[in-house]
């Protein structure tokens, strides 16, 4: 027993020594890690807040994308009317044309 005690009391006071030696490193090393630490929880934060103003956003998005589909639609309609026309227009055009 006696043993096992002297190798836990050695094994204390090496990590005592070296925790008092390196201390002021180790101090910053903490601070360093609990700034980042803060910033991590800040941007998660942030990440946090983006997440639910873009999820505010999605039925406005949805409503202007059917709309903008349904425009689009009509525009297609309105253009193939047109462009049926075309022809048309070109030949009672060249009708009306005096021939030299």
């Amino acid at each position: 027993m006696a043993l096992k005690h002297l190798i836990w009391a050695g094994a204390s006071a090496y990590t005592a020594y070296h925790l008092v030696r390196n201390g002021k490193e180790l101090a910053q090393l903490f601070k360093d890690s609990q700034l980042t630490v803060e910033e991590a929880g800040e941007s998660w934060r942030t990440i946090q807040q983006n997440l639910d103003s873009i999820q505010q956003q999605v039925p406005a998005l949805k409503k202007a994308g059917a709309d903008l589909r349904y425009r689009v639609k009509l525009f297609q309609k309105e253009t193939e009317a047109h462009l049926a026309q075309i022809p048309f227009l070109q030949t009672k055009d060249s009708e009306h044309k005096p021939k030299p």
